[in-house]
């Protein structure tokens, strides 16, 4: 029947007491959903039925003697019940909502598997603003979409997954093998112009160290067909107001780029769209994979638009990891950054504690590249240089004062079991260090040996300092960042030595939520003790240390 027949229908329906329900009808019109009924005969009404998924009606609900025409004598108020229970129904999710946050978390964990997914996602979500959500949710909600991964099958759905699966142990890597494997095989991505669902792919893939070099091959390709898209839509702008800043040849000539001053654009991006451009090259610098073609495009939008404080200052530490020098960025690089150090200084919450972590990272990483280039000939020790390096050193210590001061270095900072097992071979062989130390220039080591004048920079490497290398799991990766805290040290003259968390165990390919059992397992009995000990000889003994190399040959 038409849903004209079919609205009509249940307000000329009488009850016991020959009542017309003209309220619930109201109230039952007023969901969009009900609306969205149009192509249903009279022989198939009696199986019309309202589902719990409020976006969608199933056949299953309204039995053949629920809707009944008015006759005369006959009862007709189960009509009313069934217009009562769906109301109800449909009412369920936001009436949930609006439970007391520990009500709606024992109502996730006791239902997750049967609620409907839009409904659940929308509780987590709850939990997540009432700042509920742990490791027991993540689970649930990661099982759950295991579960059900064929329906999610669109790029929003599963950024809405992506926005609320914090980053957990409980998130194994077959978890992220088997989800990370269905977005890619039916390419399930991000549309061209919704900046909010690329922020959460790449924020999930870059939190969890998800490295899939053929998924990214694919994202970054759609995502710079995505910044083409938005520096053409500049160019159409900028073109209609008379500035003439971008060329329409703008795409074409990025290869060719050359280094200008910041702030000539006074475009104003979308702040989602900015959050884009900060998360993706975020991510890949976690991930260490460094796509020209996307920087330059990048680099283009800093030069010609203005952009947030925070989010210039993620781009420019991003960069840094790929090894892309702000010197290769901007002429006024020293300006650029204490021009941001300025607009961050003020109001030091954690988050702009971070910020200036960030820049005493980019500032010392461009004061040991002037170092590098005068090394190499590349510059000379002039009076411009010498300017220049001499005020890197003025806000490298700026920085440094505002993060001691609210002891920003020390935060978080916790003595790892793996940590102490080196430790524990150290102290045996009577080698004098010290556990998690941060440095005068703010470098946190995990442990330090110090040897006359020798200083020798150890790093005990857990599983958050490699990549989830999905397609190959025996290739093990490093994070950009680690690599580029290897170049920070090295360049502040420590010699370098790092042991990875995975040879503890013989093992190339490691579950991550098991490493500390097997960590401690390594206790029991001696003749474990013994063979760590000698794993951890064996490492050392490759220091560029003579006289680390010499202590140790003395211990057996």
């Amino acid at each position: 029947m038409s849903i004209f027949y079919f609205k009509n229908l249940i307000p000329t329906s009488r009850f016991a007491n020959s009542s017309i329900n003209s309220h619930k009808y109201i109230e039952l019109l007023n969901y969009l959903l009900f609306n969205n009924l149009t192509k249903y005969s009279r022989s198939n009404c009696g199986h019309l039925t309202f589902s719990h998924n409020l976006n969608s009606f199933s056949y299953h609900t309204f039995g053949e003697s629920t809707i009944s025409y008015s006759l005369p004598g006959h009862n007709s108020s189960t009509i009313d019940d069934s217009i009562n229970n769906s109301v109800k129904n449909l009412n369920t999710t936001s009436n949930q909502l609006n439970s007391h946050p520990t009500q709606l978390y024992k109502l996730v964990l006791d239902n997750y598997n049967t609620l409907d997914l839009l409904s659940l996602l929308r509780y987590v979500e709850k939990l997540h603003e009432s700042n509920l959500s742990d490791a027991k949710i993540t689970t649930a909600l990661s099982s759950r979409l295991l579960s059900d991964l064929d329906s999610v099958d669109s790029a929003r759905k599963f950024g809405y997954f992506c926005r609320l699966l914090e980053p957990s142990s409980a998130l194994t890597d077959e978890f992220f093998k088997e989800v990370v494997n269905h977005i890619y095989q039916n390419k399930i991505y991000p549309d061209l112009g919704n900046p909010r669902v690329w922020v959460s792919y790449f924020k999930f893939l870059g939190s969890n160290r998800v490295y899939h070099k053929l998924l990214y091959k694919d994202l970054i390709e759609r995502y710079i067909k995505y910044l083409d898209i938005e520096i053409q839509n500049l160019v159409t702008a900028d073109r209609n107001n008379g500035d003439g800043f971008f060329k329409d040849t703008v795409i074409g000539e990025c290869n060719k780029m050359n280094r200008i001053d910041i702030g000539h654009g006074e475009n104003i991006l979308n702040r989602r769209f900015q959050e884009s451009i900060a998360t993706v090259i975020w991510c890949l610098s976690i991930c260490n994979i460094r796509n020209d073609e996307l920087i330059t495009r990048i680099i283009k939008i800093v030069h010609s638009c203005k952009l947030e404080t925070s989010v210039l200052i993620r781009i420019i530490w991003s960069l840094s990891i790929l090894n892309v020098r702000p010197t290769d960025v901007f002429n006024n690089t020293v300006e650029t950054v204490a021009k941001l150090l300025e607009e961050t200084i003020d109001e030091l919450s954690l988050k702009r504690l971070a910020h200036i972590n960030q820049l005493y990272s980019i500032l010392k990483s461009l004061r040991q590249s002037i170092y590098l280039d005068g090394g190499n000939g590349n510059v000379t020790e002039n009076d411009v240089v010498s300017e220049e390096s001499g005020e890197i050193d003025r806000l490298m210590q700026v920085c440094k004062e505002k993060l001691l001061s609210q002891k920003y270095p020390q935060s978080g900072k916790i003595i790892s079991k793996s940590q102490k097992l080196v430790s524990d071979f150290l102290i045996r062989a009577n080698i004098p260090h010290q556990l998690e130390i941060i440095t005068s220039d703010l470098l946190s080591i995990d442990i330090r040996i110090m040897l006359d004048d020798e200083m020798i920079a150890l790093e005990v490497d857990g599983p958050t300092h490699f990549l989830r290398n999905i397609e190959n799991p025996e290739v093990i990766i490093k994070t950009g960042p680690c690599l580029f805290k290897k170049e920070l040290l090295t360049g502040s003259g420590y010699k370098y030595t790092s042991i990875p968390f995975y040879n503890h165990f013989n093992m190339t390919n490691v579950d991550t939520s098991s490493g500390h059992i097997r960590c401690n397992e390594l206790y029991e009995g001696w003749d474990n003790v013994k063979e760590m000990d000698a794993y951890y000889k064996s490492i050392l003994m490759k220091c560029d240390s003579e006289k680390l190399r010499s202590l140790l040959s003395k211990y057996r």
